[in-house]
């Protein structure tokens, strides 16, 4: 992608937007546009300028697909998703644990201060979140030699979200036999066996889950906290006072009366600390959200007009909950917050169309394009558009395999059609016809550019597989399946396309 990005640099358009971008000292509105060819803008600036940029999408599917973009462009580590159940699965349903696993990894990419691009949607951002003082002193680093106590750090584990367990098995599990603390961090690819001697930390070990055995001696290990909510001893008994305020100045039916207690019974177990989590606006006045996270962090907004449209819809879910739960919501719980609680200095907001009369101080930029045109296999319209577009548009086709450039170069020959073969160092020629071997593009096509790019993907009939973004926490916890057949019923699957489901049987097609 980086010749892409030179070819961007030689655009007087782009370079200029690259350094507004990297100032920001006013709002900037991107119309006209594709959601292709904003996330290229979006790419473009983060490659120029690296720095915490957030990216918000209309709901959590379109999050999904634009991390799974961005991630064939840059490193995993530096492309991060912040996965939020939408309010009604999580309060009908159950949280996904392997969103808020997701959601933890993220929230650790940010605390360091490092460069990053943060994919999330409008039920992600405007999620209330602890202050990053909070966060910060709930990771801590254990290191070979310390002195802990036994009773103390489990203690600490439980209060960070980890449960106790006879033998470790997935990340947040720990365990204590005798002297010996075995604890599986988030973050971590194994577990890790603390042995001690008496209070004094002997040796810090890895070891396998399956044989128990050491894999490797480590010198440290630093522990992060498994849940969005944490909370000490002291925040406890606050929370247990300001409820127990509450309940003698609102009168409560009895129905939610025994919906507190156990609230109140789960706070002091550690217990379903997801539902728990309407509870941290109680601990953090300042309605702090995960941008309050981040060091001096940019904001796009992709479709700007849906993003408004699904927070309306959020909102209206909300109220709905609020009438039809009794009294308890009388507690007086922000679910979640409103834009204008969000401290944003300035932002990019992209809309597809042009708007009159929205963000009037913003700078207007228009980035056209078209739409992506998919060919599937049929090779005459797809000659029939590289004929007419040769000499005048920068056309990009990056094929993923020597298998697939063959056929591209062998139909080429055949219909008469100029061509340059790129190498890994070679750069893009203007106006011609570049076939190059790379999955890290995305098809698009831009106006302002004078630029196609098309993937084998959208050229061929069989789909190339493209490489999406890899969930840390799902690759840490689950299992290779073999074949559908090993399918249990009630195991949870995820449809690319619908999202969450439970899996019931197997019935023949008709």
């Amino acid at each position: 992608m980086n010749r892409l990005f030179d070819y961007l640099h030689q655009n007087p358009l782009f370079r200029s937007l690259a350094e507004r971008f990297d100032v920001l000292n006013k709002d900037l509105h991107i119309q006209n546009t594709t959601e292709e060819n904003a996330l290229l803008a979006l790419a473009y600036a983060y490659h120029e300028h690296p720095k915490q940029m957030f990216l918000v999408t209309g709901n959590l599917y379109g999050a999904q697909l634009a991390y799974d973009r961005l991630s064939q462009i840059f490193p995993p580590e530096e492309v991060c998703l912040f996965p939020q159940d939408e309010f009604i699965t999580s309060e009908l349903l159950v949280s996904s644990m392997e969103f808020r696993m997701e959601r933890m990894n993220t929230i650790r990419r940010i605390l360091t201060g490092k460069p990053c691009l943060i994919v999330t949607h409008p039920a992600g951002l405007l999620k209330p979140e602890l202050n990053k003082e909070a966060w910060r002193d709930a990771i801590f680093t254990i290191r070979e030699g310390d002195f802990l106590d036994r009773d103390e750090l489990a203690s600490k584990l439980m209060n960070l979200g980890y449960t106790r367990e006879y033998v470790v098995e997935k990340p947040g599990d720990y365990s204590v036999r005798g002297g010996i603390v075995d604890v599986y961090p988030l973050g971590s690819l194994n577990p890790i066996r603390l042995d001690f001697f008496g209070d004094e930390i002997e040796t810090i070990k890895s070891f396998d889950l399956d044989t128990q055995r050491s894999l490797e001696r480590v010198q440290e290990v630093v522990i992060s906290p498994m849940n969005e909510f944490l909370y000490s001893e002291k925040e406890l008994a606050q929370l247990h006072e300001l409820i127990q305020y509450k309940m003698s100045q609102i009168p409560f039916s009895e129905e939610a009366k025994k919906r507190i207690q156990q609230d109140l019974d789960d706070l002091d177990n550690h217990a379903n600390l997801d539902r728990l989590a309407r509870y941290i606006p109680f601990l953090t006045p300042n309605k702090s959200t995960i941008l309050d996270l981040a060091t001096n962090p940019q904001i796009w907004f992709l479709d700007h007009h849906r993003i408004l449209d699904q927070i309306d819809l959020m909102s209206s879910e909300i109220g709905e909950w609020y009438l039809s739960t009794d009294d308890y919501p009388r507690m007086g719980f922000d679910l979640m917050y409103a834009m204008t609680d969000l401290r944003i200095d300035h932002a990019v907001y992209v809309d597809y169309f042009e708007y009159l009369g929205v963000h009037p101080q913003a700078e207007k930029i228009s980035l056209f394009g078209k739409e992506v045109l998919s060919y599937q296999g049929n090779t005459k319209l797809f000659v029939q558009d590289m004929r007419s577009e040769i000499g005048r548009k920068t056309l990009v086709l990056a094929v993923s395999s020597y298998k697939e450039r063959s056929a591209l170069t062998a139909l080429f020959e055949e219909e008469n059609i100029p061509y340059m073969l790129l190498g890994d160092n070679d750069k893009l020629r203007e106006n011609q016809v570049n076939i190059l071997i790379n999955s890290s593009y995305f098809d698009l096509t831009s106006d302002v550019l004078n630029l196609r790019v098309i993937s084998s993907q959208t050229i061929f009939q069989s789909k190339s597989i493209r490489r999406k973004g890899r969930y840390v926490s799902v690759y840490q916890t689950s299992k290779r399946l073999s074949s559908v057949n090993d399918l249990q019923p009630g195991d949870y699957v995820v449809h690319y396309d619908y999202g969450i489901g439970k899996f019931l049987e197997i019935i023949p097609a008709v």
